[in-house]
């Protein structure tokens, strides 16, 4: 949030934030404060809101590099949730004032609760506001922080599935397949899009997640393993489709939609792009009284649909950050200029995590979180459901 305020000179900001804090909640006091000895107004008076000066969510603080492997890893989780570069985030950055906000702080909670596999609360992000000082709350209250690795495992080898996976995989294998689980995401395409560019992003995207390029198979005992397959050799199709108004477009985004995955022999993934070709219309001109062919308008529309097995609502925002950083490199690239891929490198895949997560949830460990639940829910009684 930023605030503009009017008045003879620049004021301190210690001053107005202290009286801000003392009427707003800490969330709400203004990331930046911007001075103005006059506003900008329209024509009819009004605030002109697109004329007043952009404000610089960056460097508010002094900045402090990160000094250990867990402070760079924080501050790419910050940097993430935030969209700010990772070399504009100090560990003693104040969160809201890099632009956080309430929504943001749900989404950060997550994130380093799943990342270092600790529990951190919402109400932690607005009491300690820097990465150093949650750190301190982690490292004070001795929780185990865990880095998932990257496992060198033989080609020949069967990647296990995650738990969240086998229980999809189940449900697929009991239903005979099901539409249930299928992600879909539908736009249209901005005019002045190249179709070709757009389309080499989405297959770059495919094969930097190679949970997308994966099919799940079955051994000849019945266990369930992802086989991470070949681009190269088994390239994912984008199709093309041509219609002619709205109700069709709708009748065969449907069907992609609804479409039912056989993971077994298909990727978790489906792209289709639509073209809507609108009729020749015959204009008479007033002038000549001869009638002329309008040129033909054509619209595109992007249709992915996922199966949940692959992707879920967290992979929606990298889906389409990889997405756009993709496109605009390609696109820089065809028209001759410097090209940067702005993408953090992958340190694991999801396999990696899947078969991760089967060695660390085992054994003693697995035992005190089946110990856990067992007493949470003894004394209830077992529903007997008719089938």
């Amino acid at each position: 949030m930023a605030a503009y305020y009017l008045a003879e000179y620049e004021l301190y900001e210690r001053d107005i934030r202290k009286y801000l804090s003392s009427v707003l909640p800490d969330y709400m006091v203004p990331t930046v404060l911007i001075w103005l000895d006059k506003l900008p107004l329209t024509l009819n008076g009004k605030l002109d809101i697109k004329a007043l000066p952009d404000p610089n969510f960056t460097n508010v603080d002094t900045y402090i590099a990160p000094r250990s492997e867990l402070e760079k890893k924080m501050c790419i989780i910050y940097s993430e949730i935030l969209g700010l570069a990772v070399d504009k985030i100090g560990v003693a950055d104040n969160f809201f004032r890099l632009g956080g906000n309430s929504i943001l702080a749900i989404k950060l909670a997550n994130k380093i609760s799943n990342s270092l596999d600790v529990k951190i609360v919402v109400a932690m992000l607005f009491k300690y506001k820097t990465i150093s000082s949650i750190l301190e709350q982690i490292v004070g209250n001795n929780v185990e922080i865990i880095t998932i690795p990257k496992i060198d495992i033989p080609n020949d080898s069967y990647y296990q599935l995650s738990f969240a996976q086998e229980r999809l995989w189940f449900i697929e294998e009991y239903e005979g397949g099901s539409k249930a689980y299928n992600i879909p995401f539908v736009t249209e395409i901005k005019r002045g899009t190249t179709l070709d560019i757009l389309e080499h992003a989405i297959q770059s995207v495919v094969s930097r997640h190679e949970v997308l390029h994966s099919m799940i198979k079955m051994t000849k005992n019945g266990y369930a393993y992802q086989e991470v397959c070949d681009l190269a050799n088994t390239a994912l199709i984008i199709n093309h489709m041509q219609v002619t108004n709205q109700e069709e477009l709708n009748q065969l985004v449907s069907r992609e939609i609804n479409h039912v995955y056989k993971l077994n022999d298909e990727y978790p993934i489906r792209v289709t792009i639509f073209s809507e070709i609108a009729a020749n219309k015959k204009i008479v001109t007033k002038t000549c009284k001869k009638s002329t062919s309008k040129s033909k308008i054509i619209t595109h529309y992007l249709s992915i649909v996922i199966h949940h097995i692959a992707f879920d609502g967290w992979s929606s925002d990298v889906f389409l950050r990889d997405l756009q950083a993709y496109y605009n490199y390609y696109q820089l690239q065809a028209s001759g200029k410097v090209a940067h891929l702005n993408l953090p490198e992958l340190s694991i895949q999801y396999k990696d995590f899947a078969i991760w997560q089967k060695s660390y949830l085992s054994g003693k460990h697995l035992d005190e979180e089946l110990n856990y639940w067992s007493n949470k829910l003894s004394g209830y009684e077992t529903l007997d459901l008719p089938l």
